[in-house]
């Protein structure tokens, strides 16, 4: 997915540096398989194996201490910026929904005996997380602040 696309930027620096920093963890997890076009991790050897499996590991960490602190500094925003409190509720309501389907997926796939497929699979429902919340969230976001004219 890298770069984001034009039409999901904010025109918040921060916000959409921050952004596409998610996106690029998130494509680090759909490449975490060090075997190009590897169904699966049965054909590696253990070490390949454990490789991957740490790597998959480290960035998943990565990504939800990065993801918590952006949605705290998105939730700061809004709050400094007075934005409507509708949209403020809407907003940190995505935002405790994707933490909590994020750490569902934490609890599925943590132990998973296949890190190949377990990272692009993760990687392909948080793609999808974040162009959703993207279009839908920060989009309005964004509208608000260009109305604003903050930037």
């Amino acid at each position: 997915m890298s770069p984001i696309p034009e039409h999901l930027l904010t025109g918040i620096p921060r916000i959409d540096r921050e952004h596409q920093a998610l996106v690029e963890l998130i494509d680090g997890i759909d490449g975490v398989c060090v075997i190009d076009n590897a169904a699966d991790c049965h054909g590696c050897i253990l070490s390949v194996r454990d490789e991957c499996a740490g790597k998959l590991a480290t960035l998943l960490a990565t990504l939800k201490e990065y993801m918590q602190a952006h949605f705290r500094y998105e939730e700061r925003l809004m709050i400094d910026w007075a934005v409507p409190q509708d949209h403020l509720a809407e907003h940190q309501a995505a935002h405790r929904l994707i933490e909590n389907r994020f750490h569902d997926l934490l609890d599925e796939y943590t132990y998973a005996k296949n890190s190949a497929a377990t990272a692009r699979k993760v990687a392909a429902e948080l793609r999808e997380w974040l162009v959703d919340h993207l279009d839908n969230y920060d989009g309005q976001l964004a509208v608000y602040v260009a109305s604003e004219d903050r930037f």
